[in-house]
């Protein structure tokens, strides 16, 4: 069996994020191109309950044709209270710990998102239970919306959200015995846990949803008895690159270098470009000034999918007008240093010097 793992969609009405709804059916599209068995959606399919209610019917053409085992997660667990509604003719959803499904060697959970799981202990609770309806002559496989407790996932790997959102640590869900753990919540990015007796796995968003969600955005495919492996999409997603302007370099010559070097290495890819310029730069060797920067990003982003930021510094007068910045400078740049500590040490003589002036 061949399982196609993703989550955290957020569809939505609004058809500014139609590009969600074309993720999907490249979902599909890899579904049917891996010949799989199974499409898992591991939560948040819908972006609220509002949007779960005016969009569901798309989803009929879009899944009709695939078996598919949805789990709720925190933004549109409460749509699916309602008995009766018609998302696909293979469509399945898992309300409860006991709605499990059988197939001939494979048995497959869920624990839903429920308000009020907001501690270890109360997840424990559920997660115990849900072990204990393994069967033994099967493989089992458990779907999960929640949060994995660790170091490497921190308050910016959330949804722009506040609480405890069915938190578990690593060594509980060892303890469980399942050979797969196919979960959803953290949007940022693929992650594939090993436990004892399987693989615990976050298949990140499969379309950015918040600028937080940089890079080509993946997928999860489980050959049941074999490792996870990611399968890259081309939706939409977030470039970030930043241009840190140094003294002896033409701002907008390096702005333009990068941006058109994006473009071209990414030309096929669905993406926004979210360039930042940071550094120093001479505006008096080349005869400009940040205003001038600053129009020039604009017009950038009438040619080009990009959004600016623009917090570099123009200390051409400085080095103008004094003779000792110009010395240190020159001394600076005499010693071969690498552009991160050249950089270090001209932001501290920066800085003090406009301190004392």
């Amino acid at each position: 069996m061949k399982i196609v793992h993703t989550s955290d969609l957020h569809l939505t009405d609004d058809e500014k994020y139609q590009h969600r709804w074309d993720a999907l059916k490249e979902i599909v599209e890899v579904f049917k191109k891996e010949q799989a068995d199974i499409l898992v959606i591991a939560g948040d399919l819908f972006d609220s309950v509002t949007d779960a209610n005016k969009t569901y019917e798309k989803l009929r053409k879009i899944l009709d044709e695939i078996q598919v085992i949805i789990l709720p997660g925190n933004h549109d667990n409460e749509f699916y209270n309602i008995e009766g509604k018609h998302l696909g003719s293979n469509v399945t959803v898992i309300t409860s710990i006991d709605a499990y499904l059988d197939f001939d060697n494979v048995r497959v959970l869920g624990l839903p998102y429920e308000e009020g799981l907001n501690t270890t202990e109360k997840v424990y609770e559920k997660l115990r239970y849900a072990s204990s309806l393994k069967k033994t002559d099967k493989l089992n496989i458990l779907l999960f919306h929640g949060e994995l407790l660790s170091t490497s996932y921190t308050t910016a790997d959330d949804f722009y959200e506040k609480g405890r959102y069915m938190p578990v640590e690593l060594e509980t869900l060892n303890s469980l015995g399942f050979s797969y753990i196919l979960a959803g919540h953290f949007h940022t990015r693929y992650d594939v846990r090993n436990m004892e007796n399987g693989y615990f796995i976050y298949p990140g968003s499969p379309v950015s949803i918040s600028q937080k969600e940089k890079g080509k955005r993946k997928i999860n495919i489980v050959k049941l008895g074999e490792t996870p492996k990611p399968v890259e999409l081309n939706s939409f997603h977030y470039i970030e690159k930043e241009v840190r302007l140094s003294i002896d370099d033409d701002p907008i010559e390096r702005i333009d270098t990068t941006v058109q070097q994006t473009f071209q290495e990414s030309q096929n890819s669905k993406f926004l470009l979210l360039l930042k310029v940071t550094g120093y730069f001479n505006g008096a060797k080349f005869s400009i000034t940040e205003q001038m920067v600053n129009m020039h990003l604009n017009s950038l982003k009438r040619d080009y999918n990009i959004e600016c930021q623009f917090d570099a510094k123009d200390i051409g007068n400085i080095i103008a007008n004094d003779k000792l910045m110009r010395k240190i400078i020159e001394k600076i740049n005499s010693k071969g240093l690498d552009e991160e500590k050249r950089y270090a040490i001209i932001k501290r003589l920066v800085d003090a010097f406009l301190e004392i002036k």
